[in-house]
């Protein structure tokens, strides 16, 4: 309920003195928050802010039914929420809201609703939109003096917590250099998820994409980090694992509002096709990052759908077939992928830089001199600031220099989602090399 005290003191300090007809309309329509002790019921508003932030309710299951014969009470639905075992119904399993955070929803109705009818500098938002589906995990980090070979135990630091993913590091990365951003992913609902969630919200990323797992946990990445950057990573994929391509009912609406669409692989790949081929049909600019690397050569249909793919030289060399340890090496991969029908492929190549190929010309820039501490999530910051760059409407090989800047930037730090640079430092990193 919007009520009289602080809800009341919200709508009228986002209505201001406006004499716009939509701020007259909804004066006339909440008029009763300065007369009834007990606010408003916001029923509608609420069901629609839940479609763009699921994470505003916390939901049961229940057994739901609608009384048709009571003699008072036809009409009414009816949740029971007794747990006896053995207790079956059709009309079972029904998500039922017990719990809004009332807080964040009024926000959101200020912000959506009142706000945008009488300042235009707070309308939505007019950056270029870039859309991502992906992982998101929480990271356990330990720096080790050296990688462990197989079966070393390697003592290292202590242990570093952070937020991860391709999917959800992509999105941030994006969002960093200027992007509107949605995240379509999912995550377990339990703490962790509910805290990434968190975040990813501070960070002003639009989760109207993001699903809940009921049932799996939050994923999860090991990573050991050497004293020179490198780093080994294992995952444990959890709820990422089971997004569907018939769970996607947002993402019409998410392809409606962006220009690019970035999809690395960690989605299971049904749903990676699907996104990427109706992202296609829309109009948009798609970027496949191929990461973890593919076991196999990919779907002919999710191909065609690939206007831009970015892998390193592992994924690189798992999708043509041979080792790529050379410049020589990337040089001629990037003109495989070509024949195999990416439109254009940029290949990342750590400190050596990047090797891209766009119609018949094959590039190459290279690496940035900087002290290197953790690579973990460079090539994430790379696809996002390069996404974001597409976007805004830069050519490729713009929009690769102030990718491959930004990604330098990132292994200086510790972390992949703390080391994303913002965009001004960015782009004052690139034009030192700029000639």
């Amino acid at each position: 309920r919007l009520g009289g005290g602080p809800g009341a003191k919200q709508v009228k300090r986002g209505l201001g003195r406006s004499r716009t007809p939509k701020a007259l309309a909804i004066r006339q329509m909440t008029r009763r928050l300065t007369r009834l002790g007990d606010g408003m019921p916001l029923h509608d508003p609420l069901a629609v802010a839940v479609a763009f932030d699921p994470s505003l309710v916390r939901v049961e299951s229940a057994r739901v039914e609608v009384e048709t014969r009571g003699e008072h009470t036809s009409g009414m639905t009816v949740v029971d929420r007794r747990t006896r075992r053995g207790r079956a119904s059709a009309n079972g399993g029904v998500d039922v809201a017990r719990a809004v955070d009332v807080d964040r929803m009024l926000n959101l109705f200020v912000e959506r609703v009142l706000v945008e009818a009488t300042d235009p500098r707070l309308a939505p938002s007019r950056e270029p939109a870039v859309a991502v589906i992906g992982g998101a995990n929480v990271d356990f980090t330990v720096p080790v003096p050296h990688l462990p070979k197989p079966g070393e135990t390697v003592t290292g630091s202590d242990l570093v917590t952070a937020f991860g993913g391709k999917g959800a590091n992509q999105a941030v990365a994006a969002r960093r250099a200027g992007a509107a951003v949605s995240f379509i992913g999912k995550l377990g609902r339990d703490v962790q998820g509910e805290r990434y969630a968190e975040a990813l919200r501070h960070e002003g990323v639009d989760l109207g994409g993001l699903l809940w797992d009921e049932t799996r946990p939050s994923g999860v990445a090991l990573i050991a980090t050497g004293d020179r950057g490198q780093n080994q990573i294992v995952v444990g994929p959890g709820a990422n694992a089971t997004l569907r391509a018939s769970e996607l009912e947002a993402l019409p609406a998410i392809l409606a509002a962006a220009r690019v669409l970035v999809a690395p692989l960690e989605s299971p790949l049904p749903a990676v096709q699907h996104a990427l081929v109706m992202a296609k049909r829309a109009g948009l600019t798609t970027v496949l990052n191929p990461a973890p690397a593919p076991a196999r050569s990919l779907p002919r249909g999710l191909v065609k759908a690939v206007d831009v793919l970015v892998p390193n030289e592992t994924e690189a060399a798992s999708l043509v077939g041979h080792a790529i340890s050379t410049i020589r090496q990337a040089r001629a991969a990037t003109r495989t992928l070509s024949e195999m029908g990416y439109a254009s492929v940029v290949i990342t190549l750590g400190e050596r830089g990047v090797v891209w190929r766009h119609g018949e010309q094959t590039k190459r820039l290279g690496g940035h001199t900087v002290r290197a501490r953790d690579a973990t999530g460079a090539g994430d910051t790379f696809v996002g600031y390069l996404a974001t760059a597409l976007a805004q409407g830069a050519g490729l090989g713009d929009a690769v220099r102030l990718a491959n800047a930004a990604a330098a930037l990132s292994v200086t730090k510790l972390g992949a989602q703390a080391a994303i640079p913002p965009r001004e430092k960015a782009e004052r990193f690139a034009r030192r090399f700029t000639r």
